[in-house]
This record gives structure tokens, C-alpha cells and sequence, in this order.
């Protein structure tokens, strides 16, 4: 019975130092870690991007027998992030992702027949959660 006891309250400061431990994670680590998990979205962004080139989806004439445009998405230029405590146990970080998305209307495949749509700042809120950046 009194063994019973001590591990019962060894799982309970693990439990209670298990959150502590990811809270204590120090600010250059945790931000380090975002920025690789940032490329990765990004990169994810950027594919996606590709793809929508590669096969050009057409949105609906506006007349009949107009020509056919076309929409793409994709982020340009530089990235920035932030990490910020959160006072949270559960997801003691957030991590802030900000980028430029520009939206291109194209009346052709090549590039030079895209003409700027629209800019626009996009801005991502990740938790840190269980020891690693989540969607």
C-alpha cells in the first residue's frame, strides 16, 4: 500500500512538473524550432503555389466567349515570426507567422500574361503544444 502511494505521487509531480518543464523551455530553443516549423509551412505554401500553376483552374467567363482568367495564390518575399509565452501549461507558446500573399489574374499560361490582383499581409498563430509546433 505505501508503495502504492509513492508512485501515485510520483505521477502526480510528474504530471504537475511535466507542464513546468515545457514552460521552462528556454526562448532561443523554442524559437529556433519555429522557424524550421515556419520553412516547412511556407514551403508547403510555396508547393501548393506551384501546383496551381502547373494545372491553372479557370474561373467562369464573365461574358460568353470571353477569354478564360485565371487566379494564383502565392506568398511573396520575405517572412517574419515571433514566439511569445503564453502563461498557458498546456501550449506555454505561440508562435506569430507573418508573410505577403499576392493574388495574380492571368488571361494565359505564360507568366507575362498575369497581372497583379491584389496584396495582402497574412498573419499565422501556431501553439506549442506537447513539445512541438502544431497547425
Amino acid at each position: 500500500m505505501r508503495m502504492h502511494c509513492r508512485l501515485g505521487l510520483l505521477g502526480l509531480i510528474l504530471l504537475v512538473e511535466g507542464p513546468a518543464w515545457a514552460e521552462g523551455e528556454s526562448q532561443q530553443k523554442v524559437e529556433q524550432a519555429f522557424d524550421v516549423f515556419a520553412r516547412r509551412w511556407l514551403g508547403g505554401i510555396s508547393d501548393a503555389a506551384e501546383d496551381d500553376r502547373d494545372r491553372i483552374r479557370p474561373s467562369t467567363p464573365v461574358e460568353p466567349g470571353a477569354a478564360q482568367t485565371y487566379t494564383i495564390r502565392e506568398r511573396v518575399g520575405n517572412y517574419a515570426i515571433q514566439t511569445r509565452r503564453t502563461g498557458n501549461a498546456e501550449a506555454p507558446f505561440v508562435g506569430i507567422l507573418s508573410y505577403t500573399e499576392s493574388v495574380y489574374v492571368c488571361n494565359g499560361p505564360a507568366r507575362e500574361d498575369c497581372h497583379l490582383l491584389e496584396s495582402s499581409p497574412i498573419t499565422e498563430i501556431f501553439p506549442f503544444r506537447d513539445g512541438r509546433w502544431q497547425y
